[in-house]
């Protein structure tokens, strides 16, 4: 037997004895899931959870925010929606005006929002 048929034969040993167990003795693990559809900020409601995708906003910006924590692929939370919208990252809260959050695009985030 070469290399590939040697894990070809071990992947079907192993899903014929994952076959063989109980559904109940079978576990699943919780990933966060992430909606697809990118929305601006401005449209997530109070004490909504979302994750950063992008942001079209200009460098000095980008990089005044990101020293704040708020960056690609952070976890935020609306605090509240208005001018200024303020969102928290971690401990830090932030005020932000209309004009920046409706170039801020995020990811809903189902396991954050769940209560």
């Amino acid at each position: 037997m070469n290399g590939a048929s040697i894990v070809t034969h071990s992947v079907e040993i192993e899903s014929q004895r994952l076959r063989n167990y109980p559904p109940s003795l079978m576990t699943t693990i919780d990933f966060p899931t992430f909606e697809l559809e990118l929305i601006p900020l401005t449209d997530l409601k109070d004490r909504e959870e979302a994750v950063v995708h992008v942001a079209d906003l200009e460098p000095s910006e980008r990089e005044a925010l990101a020293a704040m924590g708020l960056q690609k692929d952070c976890v935020l939370r609306l605090c509240q929606q208005g001018q200024p919208c303020i969102v928290q990252v971690e401990a830090t809260r932030l005020g932000l005006s209309r004009e920046v959050t409706e170039r801020i695009l995020v990811r809903r985030c189902s396991v954050c929002n769940e209560v």
